[in-house]
């Protein structure tokens, strides 16, 4: 049986739990699935623990299943450009940085669309994972509650 997303290359620039999920369900779809993780430290679910599994985090684990992972850092050029690179070939970019974060470094969603239409893949995607608006006035808002003062 062929999976559904076979074929389908997914650059996966997540973060923590709703983004690494999202990709994890696509990788178990059948999409190639390539995690970019900081170096030094990795996706910040490597140090989540308990539960452990042997030496690992097993939630990392569980989320990053079916991926396949590079080590890029988006703050050096080399770095930005890897991720260029990558998101030039993908079907499918996903990101679940803070809002900005990507953006003042080249790489954040409208970079990543000019990326998708340059490439030769027609159907490619876009998506941002988050807890905030990525436009509009409440954008910079943090989506964490605050107590009253």
């Amino acid at each position: 049986m062929i999976a559904p997303l076979s074929g389908v290359t997914v650059l996966d620039l997540t973060r923590n739990l709703a983004g690494p999920y999202s990709t994890m369900v696509l990788g178990d779809l059948g999409a190639r699935v390539i995690k970019v993780e900081r170096p030094g430290f990795g996706d910040d679910t490597r140090q989540w623990t308990p539960p452990t599994w042997g030496d690992h985090s097993a939630l990392f684990l569980a989320l990053n299943r079916n991926k396949e992972s590079v080590v890029a850092d988006i703050d050096s050029d080399a770095g930005a450009q890897a991720i260029r690179d990558l998101a030039a070939r993908a079907d499918v970019i996903v990101e679940s940085n803070r809002t900005g974060s990507l953006d003042k470094r080249g790489l954040g969603f409208a970079a990543s669309a000019r990326s998708i239409q340059a490439s030769s893949t027609a159907r490619s995607v876009a998506s941002v994972v988050g807890g905030r608006t990525v436009t509009g006035p409440d954008m910079t808002r943090s989506c964490r509650r605050h107590p009253a003062s």
